[in-house]
């Protein structure tokens, strides 16, 4: 009969107990997953209390940190999924009040304190100590474009100048086209891929507008701005120039319809109307 010696007993009980109280904090950056097993935190009964308050604007979510004395934090972004996350060192005891229940937010703990989680979509994260605690501002993405930065790089003529009548466009795929509040859903095969209807320059490519899904933005030489919206990936990158015809990606799908929402726009980023060319 085999005899494990006591110490050797006391070791592995005392190993799976340090295991079996530690917490695990998973943070995804750039589609890898990092897990660090560590010691929670859990604040003590004199954890001061922290006032949180969350508000939405039409373009950016104020975040506004109450507290009578100076705290130390750390604001950063992750992605895949897009979040915002400030994690606070000391003994506090986090309270959130929304103003906005679209606000999808969370609170934690890390090694170190606590840690408010906000699941959002960021153009622009910053912020600034202020006499009542830390207020932190986050800018929300739009599809719309600044005035005069789509189309900085592109070279313009006078036979480049937009008409003042109403644009023609063949489209940048075959399908039954249903007319959509800022320009037309094109109903396709969920194995076609778009392409671009004029030459032009990537201003815009990628997928953190989730209510989109894959977006791309085209300043064209034509001076208007095409976007080619609701698709399921992208080929191009911003800054790429395109030719007319090329393949940008693949037409987006949800349940069963597939297809892709194409908008025209002016250089302010307006959308207006346009005429479809037959095929």
């Amino acid at each position: 009969m085999l005899i494990i010696p006591f110490k050797v007993v006391l070791i592995v009980v005392v190993f799976i107990s340090l295991i079996s109280s530690c917490g695990v904090i998973e943070i995804r950056e750039r589609g890898k997953a990092i897990n660090e097993r560590s010691l929670a935190y859990t604040p003590s009964d004199s954890a001061q209390a922290l006032n949180v308050s969350l508000k939405k604007d039409e373009n950016t979510i104020n975040v506004n940190i109450e507290t009578d004395k100076a705290i130390n934090y750390k604001l950063f972004t992750l992605k895949n999924p897009d979040r915002v996350v400030i994690d606070i060192y000391d003994n506090f005891n986090i309270k959130v009040s929304s103003l906005d229940k679209d606000i999808r937010h969370r609170v934690g703990y890390h090694p170190w304190g606590v840690r408010l989680v906000i699941d959002t979509p960021y153009a622009k994260v910053y912020d600034q100590r202020t006499s009542f605690g830390v207020s932190v501002v986050i800018s929300l993405p739009s599809l719309e474009v600044v005035p005069n930065q789509a189309s900085s790089n592109l070279a313009q003529s006078e036979s480049n100048q937009v008409s003042s009548t109403i644009p023609r466009v063949k489209l940048p795929v075959k399908g039954k086209v249903e007319r959509a509040e800022r320009g037309v859903f094109i109903r396709t095969s969920c194995n076609e891929f778009f392409r671009a209807v004029e030459d032009g320059k990537v201003i815009y490519s990628g997928n953190s507008l989730r209510q989109y899904d894959w977006v791309v933005m085209i300043s064209q030489k034509d001076g208007f701005i095409s976007v080619y919206a609701k698709a399921s990936n992208s080929f191009v990158k911003k800054g790429e120039t395109v030719k007319k015809s090329q393949v940008l990606g693949k037409v987006g799908r949800s349940g069963d319809t597939c297809g892709i929402l194409y908008e025209l726009r002016t250089e302010d980023g307006s959308p207006i109307r346009f005429e479809v060319l037959p095929d």
